[in-house]
């Protein structure tokens, strides 16, 4: 029994004696500062350990949720994915069958959605959302549908 108060005794004695060592080694360590010259005036920002803003960055992202609620947004490991987009119309194929050359150039054109026959057309008219852009003597420029055809004359077989 004798020996083991002893042997409390000196444990007591080794740990304060090893206090001062080991504060040194709790507290980070920090280069000295020089003392501030008279004619610097500096005001410096408070001091921060690195502890500090651990424990801010911790609580910022914190993986729990305080409320023990469930979640707003419910989990589904197997989404239904959008419906895809339907395809633009398909674009129509247009054919020149003749140019009317005169005061006032006209064309003749086949092939305009909504319309059984040709239509006659002339600059800067807009005929089922087709604008006639130029009319030249042997080439027709029309636009829509995002589109720009350049018509020739159509050869008889």
């Amino acid at each position: 029994m004798r020996g083991l108060g002893i042997g409390r005794a000196v444990a007591i004695v080794v740990a304060v004696a090893a206090l001062p060592a080991g504060a040194h080694v709790l507290r980070p360590w920090r280069p000295p500062v020089a003392p501030a010259r008279a004619a610097e005036t500096t005001i410096a920002a408070p001091e921060r350990t690195a502890w500090d803003s651990l424990d801010a960055k911790v609580v910022a992202r914190d993986p729990f949720r305080p409320s023990r609620r469930p979640a707003a947004v419910p989990f589904d490991p197997n989404p239904v994915p959008p419906a895809p987009d339907e395809p633009p119309p398909p674009k129509p194929t247009l054919a020149l069958t003749g140019i009317m050359w005169g005061v006032e150039p006209s064309a003749v054109i086949e092939g305009i959605p909504g319309f059984e026959s040709a239509q006659l057309v002339r600059v800067g008219e807009t005929v089922a959302g087709f604008r006639v852009r130029r009319i030249t003597a042997h080439e027709v420029t029309v636009t829509g549908m995002d589109t720009t055809w350049v018509l020739q004359v159509r050869e008889p077989w």
